[in-house]
């Protein structure tokens, strides 16, 4: 039910190593953690899927994990369709799923699963629950869903799912259902071309990125810069992608690293130390839901 920084990263290492494609991670607090970020880093850089929980204190914050950027935010609706009671949620909401609702659940609101009865002995029993914990599992779900139908990258599959999710609330994005709520089935029908791209930029919170040099030719000189503007104190995640739309790059800069104007060096490698060859490369900055392109 609790856990450290440290048991949190080795548990993440775990699945990186097993092989994972989505993890799922039921659980959070108020605090980040720079052990946490560095295994949420390299399990990025695996290929895997990250999914949280927002959080149960009915606060308009998200909580950690499920804050650190690379991460899919998931908050609770119920089954009506409106946020739960309990649901965390604000700046850096990905989506809602169902979570149950009341305090005293019932087969009609509640998510129902297997649990244990740890009384006398651990026996396999089945339970209603409520809470985020329970509206993550759903997402993790579709991402495998996705997984098993080709789909590779990561933000491929988040944008899918956000180019396929019921709408709820306000239009667009919002504090309280982040792009809507997860739709399985029209995310994995291939009849359903997907919507328009429900990334916002052009939003006046960041300046437009570019690179120098740019075209790259890292055969001349294997370095480039990144140049964007952000707000201050606030973590920024940089992405590279090639001609192609292929993500070649990431990272994630934590919020003391973060001023007005900023300049990220790139080497010209991948995310698994490969040399990319000479073009264009497209510079993509995300900061509280706000994307910008250069």
């Amino acid at each position: 039910d609790s856990g450290t920084s440290t048991s949190i990263s080795r548990g993440l290492d775990y699945a990186v190593a097993r092989g994972a494609k989505v993890i799922n991670m039921s659980f959070g607090g108020e605090d980040s953690s720079t052990e946490e970020m560095e295994a949420i880093q390299r399990a990025l850089a695996s290929g895997a899927v990250l999914v949280a929980a927002s959080g149960n204190e009915s606060k308009n914050q998200i909580y950690f994990p499920a804050a650190y950027l690379p991460v899919i935010a998931v908050g609770a609706v119920d089954q009506n369709d409106l946020l739960a009671g309990y649901s965390n949620f604000g700046k850096g909401l990905d989506f809602v799923a169902p979570g149950g609702e009341d305090a005293f659940p019932t087969v009609l609101n509640a998510i129902i699963g297997p649990t244990y009865d740890t009384s006398p002995t651990p026996t396999p029993a089945w339970d209603q629950e409520i809470g985020t914990s329970f509206a993550a599992p759903h997402v993790s779900a579709l991402a495998a869903l996705l997984i098993a139908q080709g789909w590779r990258d990561p933000e491929g599959i988040r944008l899918r799912m956000a180019q396929t999710a019921d709408d709820l609330g306000a239009s667009g994005w919002d504090e309280r259902f982040g792009y809507g709520r997860i739709n399985a089935d029209r995310a994995t029908r291939t009849d359903v071309a997907p919507g328009p791209n429900p990334y916002q930029g052009g939003s006046g919170v960041l300046g437009k990125p570019f690179a120098y040099p740019n075209p790259f030719f890292p055969s001349q000189d294997p370095h480039t810069v990144l140049v964007f503007k952000a707000r201050a104190g606030l973590a920024v995640r940089v992405r590279i992608f090639d001609g192609e739309d292929r993500r070649v790059w990431e990272r994630v800069l934590d919020p003391n690293r973060v001023g007005t104007t900023n300049e990220l060096p790139w080497d010209g490698r991948s995310g698994q130390g490969d040399r990319v060859g000479s073009g264009v490369y497209l510079v993509v900055v995300e900061q509280e839901g706000a994307l910008e392109y250069g």
